[in-house]
């Protein structure tokens, strides 16, 4: 009997036991293999494992043991031109030039320097890919590498990363500055670009002389021809009107025509007075007949000045248009030549400059990478990531239950 009251107690109290749920772990249960401790407690820190200690942790490795030491080389420079204002030669001589910013030109070789002609120069001639590809370089920074093909536009993508322009707009001077793995080769490439930069305003220099000597060229061309056009028509009209100078000849025809008005006028006066003083004078009827032989005349030569389309008045006309035609002319060919000239002397001259005011540096120590400031920026990426995913997962939890 004792045991049957025995057995029903500890039925009794086996039942009364709460029983764990699966996945659960009751107090005491010490002999529980340490996996199953730890897995609520993953769960309930997963997020911080995902979002916070991780990304923390690949950032510290990767900027504190992978990615290699960079350094920079920086230069600044300017583009000037060279003017005088517009004034006489002998002025012009005499009057020193003045500098001026070239602000167009400026912004032209900064993109010139980051461009693909300039990666193109490089490669060429100063080895690029053997200087991307250094031993010092890290797995992810040089190049070629593992996750970027080999071709022009990897090589420009990754030339740009390592270039940076800026210019200062009151100052008119632009900052270079080149990011390589050893500073030799950040000094080179910086010293190539300025280089670069020099041979493109020295071709913008050719170009712009070049166009002027040709535009020049053309006008005085143009004003040759148009010389030889009037000279060509003056002596047709020579030829064909049987004259040499119109004018010459009218001013000897009025001559000759105030002349004769005079002698008739002295002729009348005599006659005049012959027939007061001896009316039966013989004298009289030669007079007469030259008076009259004189206004013929006198009308002949007015005739042949104006009164028809084969007068010296139509004549003058015409060659008065031509010698002014001729005059334009050959003040034009005047101007054209003076300016072929200067734009020939301009072309001897170099108008634009590019400045170097501080050359490119030898670096001793690195500037990139930012290792610390750059696990601090992962950290509060990182941080703030944490944050948001843990208010979502909180609000939806609460909508759930």
């Amino acid at each position: 009997m004792p045991d049957i009251f025995q057995r029903d107690s500890i039925i009794r109290e086996i039942q009364l036991e709460p029983v764990a749920s699966k996945g659960e772990l009751v107090a005491g249960d010490w002999w529980e293999p340490a996996e199953t401790k730890r897995v609520p407690w993953l769960r309930q820190h997963w997020m911080v494992i995902v979002f916070l200690v991780l990304p923390v942790g690949l950032a510290s490795l990767y900027f504190g043991f992978i990615v290699s030491d960079q350094y920079v080389s920086e230069t600044r420079f300017t583009v000037r031109s060279t003017g005088s204002d517009d004034v006489g030669n002998l002025a012009a001589l005499m009057q020193s030039q003045k500098l001026s910013r070239a602000v167009d030109e400026t912004y032209a070789v900064n993109d010139y320097v980051v461009s693909r002609d300039a990666v193109d120069l490089l490669v060429r001639d100063h080895n690029l890919r053997a200087i991307l590809s250094r031993p010092e370089a890290d797995i992810f920074n040089r190049f070629p590498n593992f996750y970027s093909r080999d071709n022009k536009e990897q090589l420009y993508r990754r030339f740009k990363r390592s270039v940076d322009t800026d210019i200062d707009t009151d100052s008119g001077i632009s900052t270079l500055d080149v990011r390589a793995f050893t500073p030799e080769d950040a000094r080179d490439l910086a010293a190539a670009l300025l280089r670069s930069g020099e041979t493109l305003v020295n071709r913008l220099n050719a170009r712009a002389h070049e166009d002027a000597l040709k535009l020049a060229s053309q006008a005085l061309d143009e004003a040759k021809a148009r010389v030889t056009d009037v000279e060509m028509r003056l002596t047709k009209f020579r030829n064909d009107q049987n004259v040499i100078d119109p004018n010459r000849e009218a001013d000897a025809a009025l001559d000759a025509l105030a002349k004769m008005t005079t002698d008739l006028v002295r002729t009348k006066a005599l006659l005049g007075q012959q027939i007061a003083t001896a009316p039966q004078s013989p004298m009289i009827a030669p007079m007469r007949e030259k008076i009259i032989s004189s206004q013929l005349e006198i009308d002949k030569q007015r005739a042949q000045l104006v009164g028809s389309s084969e007068a010296m008045a139509s004549k003058l006309a015409e060659f008065d248009e031509l010698t002014l035609d001729r005059e334009l002319a050959a003040k034009t060919l005047e101007a054209a030549a003076n300016q072929y000239e200067n734009a020939r002397q301009e072309a001897e001259h170099q108008q634009l400059y590019l400045e170097t005011i501080v050359e490119p540096n030898l670096a001793d120590q690195p500037l990139y990478p930012k290792r610390i400031l750059s696990i601090l920026f992962v950290f509060g990426i990182s941080l703030c990531v944490y944050y948001l995913v843990k208010g979502i997962v909180g609000t939806i939890s609460e909508h759930q239950a």
